[in-house]
């Protein structure tokens, strides 16, 4: 399929899920999209975490040499970090700890260089509870973002085929009917399953009803588009930002 045909059903597609067209959004926003992931979050300062990609607000993709707490262990897992390249320096971490100027959501790039200045390892917060809002690298639209929430950035034979155990929210099964491309809506229908069905495979689709990360609110973000994986072990969030923001 020419890559212009597919981008074309990739936007129906999207507009379904955004329930109105692409250009009604505000072109001047930055369209950021974060992933939160309890796990990784509970592993990211690792003892082996490479601390200087950090601070120099390295873009990181798989298989994420210097960050243990991201490198994909099954190469054959779909839906997945490995397809995403993550901006360490525009992440933004929320950190229980003691340790001076990192108890308020932070960047990357500012925890990083707190951590040098102080002589201190990713060891040292190793035991401190926390979230990290992991900044997907995207170019700032909202189509990449939403290609890169919905994992449709490899092309029509990197889609998921549906499992016909998962049970799609009954709106979102009348509403992805429309979809031209069989393969997309079935790869769709997995990233809005109900929530019985979104604790052990794909996704239940919440649209903007996510109150946002703490790091966009802040930036003064509105939430066009969520997702809750597992059992409310992981989230991916699309948010408009304003143009003056990072």
């Amino acid at each position: 399929m020419p890559e212009d045909d597919w981008e074309t059903q990739l936007a129906q597609g999207f507009e379904i899920l955004l329930r109105a067209p692409l250009t009604t959004f505000d072109p001047d926003a930055t369209y950021a999209f974060h992933h939160w992931d309890e796990v990784v979050s509970d592993d990211f300062f690792d003892e082996d975490l490479d601390l200087a990609l950090l601070t120099g607000g390295a873009v990181v993709g798989a298989p994420f040499d210097g960050v243990p707490a991201l490198a994909d262990p099954d190469e054959d897992e779909t839906l997945s970090w490995k397809d995403w390249r993550v901006d360490l320096g525009r992440s933004v971490f929320l950190i229980d700890t003691d340790i001076p100027k990192l108890g308020k959501p932070r960047p990357g790039t500012h925890v990083g260089k707190v951590l040098a200045a102080r002589g201190l390892t990713a060891e040292d917060l190793a035991e401190d509870l926390v979230h990290l809002d992991a900044r997907i690298h995207t170019d700032g639209t909202l189509f990449d973002a939403m290609r890169h929430a919905t994992w449709t950035m490899g092309g029509p034979d990197r889609l998921v085929p549906f499992d016909p155990e998962c049970v799609v929210q009954p709106k979102w099964e009348r509403r992805l009917a429309a979809v031209g491309h069989d393969g997309l809506r079935d790869h769709l229908r997995m990233l809005c399953l109900d929530a019985h069905s979104a604790r052990c495979a794909g996704a239940h689709y919440v649209r903007n009803r996510h109150p946002g990360f703490n790091g966009m609110r802040k930036a003064g973000g509105r939430v066009v588009a969520a997702w809750e994986l597992g059992e409310a072990q992981a989230y991916s969030v699309v948010t408009a930002l304003p143009p003056e923001a990072p």
